[in-house]
């Protein structure tokens, strides 16, 4: 099943001029994804050390996935996600298919992932506590945002004699930590995260799936879609969408290209944007190596972005991700295009108004010689994003293969949480 087509042409030299990739280089990057496939491939493996290669294909947690996201779907009027980083940008990504976002069948779903105090007063003083649910959900069990964040949850529903235990559940690994001690406490109860799988690489594990679940979406399509994609590079290494993409970025690497810009041309995946930010600044970036990733949104950023990649330095990537759009939604008269002197929109779909930007874009983009590469999408349903989802996980995995990394580990974050462990212990 195609869930996207993926083309790179106009990030070659051939196409754009000295500013693109040699296909020399990108046919060497290409030839060693056979063996860079094959090291990762038993690791993800059930039971292996790399469980974000095996989830797409897991089923028997999906049940219980769909048990808990139907009864608070079914239950309450609000479910509160509470969680930081990777354990809630997949979420969100997720959630934002609905329309409207994150509202769905009568539940309001709300992500709270900073300490901003504002936010977290007015969260609380304004929901219905009684008829909210909420998830605390920190792999490690000592993420500082999330256990503040819990603690001040408890502390409000203690304060409305609530059921905590009813309305309460937690996701984070086995063994002891400070959120397993909390919830045991609470009696509430405890679904376990993987410990093989990254607070990055779990978007498609119940750390993003119940809340997508609660929302009414298929999650077994979104696991379906991320199958396929997997399938493709297990069968054929060298040829497939996601090694195509790595070996692109790994191949521009040498004519300077140290940034990679992610601009899907559609709101409900605005969130997906900041989730591959994450995904690739934390996987890539180390040893002194990697590429920045920068997040966009066509058509806004045309109007705050699009100058500085069209005439700016040349060391950025463009990644479109467009949807068909053309021909869809509301339609402007004739009569009323006359009225603004723009006739030339007269008896158009607004889709096809964004169908045209994108391409646009893209085009005046590669003509300007900066390297962009397309990725389009017939429609955005689970299945779909559940491919664009595993696709750059993928690309991520297959790129830090390249460049002789460990994708998996962030040893650069680890500094600044020490620091502020001691900083919060000499705070009054």
């Amino acid at each position: 099943m195609t869930h996207y087509t993926h083309n790179i042409d106009h990030a070659l030299n051939t196409a754009i001029g000295k500013e693109g990739a040699n296909p020399a280089s990108l046919q060497q990057a290409l030839a060693r994804m056979p063996a860079i496939v094959s090291a990762l491939k038993p690791r993800g493996e059930k039971g292996g050390d790399l469980a974000v290669l095996w989830q797409a294909e897991k089923v028997d947690d999906l049940a219980i996935i769909e048990r808990w996201g139907q009864k608070i779907r079914d239950q309450y009027s609000h479910l509160v996600v509470l969680g930081t980083g990777g354990s809630s940008l997949g979420a969100m990504t997720l959630c934002s298919l609905l329309q409207p976002r994150f509202m769905a069948s009568g539940l309001t779903t709300h992500f709270v992932d900073n300490t901003d105090p504002d936010t977290m007063d007015q969260l609380l003083a304004q929901l219905p506590l009684s008829n909210t649910f909420f998830m605390f959900v920190s792999k490690s069990g000592s993420t500082v945002e999330t256990m503040m964040q819990a603690m001040l949850v408890l502390q409000a529903m203690e304060a409305e004699s609530l059921p905590i235990a009813e309305q309460v559940l937690t996701v984070t690994t086995p063994g002891a930590n400070p959120l397993r001690q909390l919830s045991e406490q609470y009696r509430i109860e405890i679904l376990e995260h993987d410990p093989n799988l990254g607070g990055r690489f779990s978007v498609l594990s119940n750390v993003g799936l119940l809340p997508a679940a609660a929302a009414g979406l298929n999650v077994r399509a979104l696991r379906e879609g991320a199958k396929a994609v997997q399938q493709s590079v297990y069968n054929d290494p060298s040829n497939s969408a996601p090694a195509y993409g790595a070996a692109l970025q790994y191949a521009l690497l040498e004519t300077g290209k140290t940034m990679t810009v992610l601009m899907p041309y559609c709101d409900r995946l605005e969130d997906f944007s900041k989730w591959f930010a994450q995904l690739w600044g934390e996987s890539v970036g180390k040893e002194g190596k990697g590429t920045t990733p920068i997040k966009a949104l066509g058509a806004v950023d045309q109007h705050s972005q699009l100058q500085l990649y069209q005439e700016g330095p040349r060391d950025k990537l463009i990644t479109f991700i467009a949807v068909k759009n053309a021909g869809k939604g509301g339609v402007v008269s004739k009569e009323m295009a006359a009225k603004s002197g723009m006739d030339y929109l007269g008896g158009k779909a607004i889709g096809t108004v964004i169908d045209a930007q994108q391409r646009a874009t893209a085009q005046a983009l590669s003509e300007h010689g900066v390297p962009v590469r397309w990725m389009e999408i017939a429609q955005l349903d689970e299945a779909t994003l559940g491919a664009l989802l595993q696709h750059f996980m993928l690309e991520t995995m297959l790129m830090a293969g390249l460049m002789d990394i460990d994708a998996f580990n962030q040893p650069g974050v680890e500094a600044s949480k020490k620091i502020a462990r001691e900083n919060l212990n000499k705070a009054a």
